[in-house]
């Protein structure tokens, strides 16, 4: 990674080498697969209420594994005599496969859109027409356990996939992965479980000249500066915009019918939007976290009655919800990148300040604790560079009652 100075000492630009990028050319997202046991192995493909796997790819080879996800129910995607080949049972027996009417063993780029929903699959190769298959029967999912491989399957797996005819040919891909996302989210191999006899980038076809796009940010100290706009924090289609003079803060343009810091809340019955006061530090504490899968609710209905206890009147935000942005430890192992999260926290309407743990705002004997949670997967990189999978609980709704936890786990 080379890193030429700028305009001055402070800002610098990074060119990725071949299969790097993003800003500081921490992501690896291209792969070279060469040899017949190349693979990558990755979480289990989450299928509900639907999945979404996009390939880039190049190859020359009529055969070879591109994804594989499956035990007795399984999804197979091949290279088989130079077209695509699906394989896919839900468990509603017999297996519905289906051909690409494109070849794709022609050395240059091909996108395969793969879309499960429920019974219903479909390939899209390129801009060529959709097709589709139903896996008919009594199920509705395709649920399993068993992890996810791209590129190639190990032996083991392979024989059994062979077997059931779930494989027609278990040869891994040979060829360059350029790109990959799962539900819409790129895939980072440096957060595969395994990766096994691939090279980063794509050779020739991906010159050190060639780099992806770039973007200046300050050193301070010898630390970077996140991006404040990475991931986007705007809720509701609302665009991030970087504050100028201010590197660490932000600001969101919410769209019509929408409005507060993070673009979290509906426009009134009236049409006026709802405005939130407040200093742009207490904008930054607001509630980001969560707001794609669980859209902030307006400020009135946080006043809800505990369910541990009789109903109380507490004034209003004194217990909330506040983003917390931190990276995960456990002994000599952490997380790559800051985990977005949230605390539970109480607020005194006259002091106008925010005090962790109970007490505060609640009615007396009460505290403010999570009252809805769900779980997380992250992965945890150790110092001997060994990686595996943690649970954690996110908090995503938080009221007044009796049940007061002295160490708080929900972070």
């Amino acid at each position: 990674m080379d890193r030429p100075l700028m305009s001055s000492a402070n800002d610098y630009l990074c060119k990725c080498a071949p299969g790097y990028s993003g800003r500081l050319c921490e992501y690896l997202t291209s792969l070279t697969f060469s040899h017949n046991d190349s693979l990558v192995e990755l979480e289990p493909l989450r299928t509900t209420p639907q999945a979404n796997v996009t390939l880039v790819f190049s190859t020359t080879q009529l055969h070879g594994v591109l994804m594989y996800f499956g035990e007795n129910e399984h999804l197979a995607v091949e290279l088989f005599n130079g077209r695509i080949r699906i394989s896919y049972d839900i468990g509603n027996h017999p297996t519905s496969t289906m051909y690409s009417f494109e070849m794709v063993s022609d050395g240059n780029y091909h996108k395969a859109e793969l879309i499960a929903i429920k019974k219903n699959f479909t390939l899209k190769v390129d801009d060529g027409p959709a097709r589709s298959i139903i896996n008919e029967g009594p199920k509705e999912y395709l649920r399993l356990e068993r992890p996810m491989y791209l590129g190639g399957v190990p032996e083991d797996i392979a024989k059994e996939a062979f077997s059931k005819w779930h494989l027609r040919n278990i040869t891994s891909f040979k060829g360059c992965m350029k790109a990959a996302w799962i539900n819409h989210k790129r895939v980072d191999y440096v957060n595969a479980v395994r990766v096994q006899r691939t090279s980063a980038g794509c050779g020739e076809d991906e010159p050190t000249s060639s780099m992806a796009a770039t973007v200046f940010v300050q050193e301070d100290a010898g630390r970077h500066n996140q991006d404040p706009c990475v991931p986007n924090p705007c809720a509701r289609g609302g665009r991030c915009v970087r504050e100028e003079g201010s590197p660490s803060d932000y600001t969101c343009r919410c769209r019509a019918g929408t409005a507060g810091p993070q673009c979290e809340l509906r426009a009134s019955i009236s049409g006026a939007p709802v405005i939130t006061q407040g200093s742009k530090l207490a904008q930054r504490k607001q509630a980001i976290s969560n707001v794609q899968a669980s859209p902030a609710a307006p400020s009135h209905k946080q006043q809800m009655p505990s369910e541990h206890g009789p109903s109380q009147a507490t004034p209003t935000g004194a217990c909330r919800k506040e983003a917390t942005r931190e990276v995960i430890t456990e002994g000599l192992c952490r997380s790559r990148r800051a985990v977005r999260g949230a605390r539970c926290v109480t607020r005194a309407v006259t002091a106008g300040t925010a005090a962790a743990g109970g007490g505060g705002g609640c009615a007396k004997g009460h505290c403010c604790a999570p009252r809805k949670t769900k779980k997380r997967k992250i992965r945890l990189i150790c110092s001997d560079g060994t990686r595996y999978t943690k649970d954690i609980e996110i908090v995503r709704k938080c009221a007044c009652g009796k049940k007061c936890p002295r160490n708080n786990p929900f972070h």
